[in-house]
């Protein structure tokens, strides 16, 4: 994981996480299973993602392999009930818009890492 953000981190790394008017840049190399819960809680979470995989860089439509993966995770979260938890609604299909009268949340899918990292 990348910290590509201008977020000071005078405070430890995790004092902007929950700051939604100051969302981190975060980029995240890989979208496995490690990856994708890694990407899914800096969504959780608030922050901008961008994600370098070269499975995904192969695949017809990255971005919707992305969202799709995404939202397998985010949908074992609502099955274990952690996203009522924290007030959020699960995703509808691949698209993710935790609250209702909030903006969609979505990982933006990378070609290369050199386009990932200099967010």
């Amino acid at each position: 994981i990348l910290h590509v953000g201008s977020s000071s981190l005078a405070h430890g790394p995790m004092a902007n996480m929950a700051n939604m008017e100051d969302p981190l840049k975060v980029a995240v190399i890989g979208a496995g299973f490690l990856g994708a819960r890694i990407i899914s809680e800096m969504l959780l979470l608030g922050n901008d993602v961008a994600v370098f995989d070269s499975r995904l860089s192969k695949a017809k439509n990255p971005q919707e392999t992305l969202n799709q993966c995404i939202a397998e995770v985010l949908l074992e979260c609502n099955e274990l009930k952690l996203l009522r938890l924290a007030c959020m609604s699960p995703p509808e299909k691949s698209l993710w818009k935790p609250f209702q009268d909030g903006k969609q949340r979505q990982a933006q899918a990378c070609s290369s890492i050199a386009h990932a990292s200099p967010r």
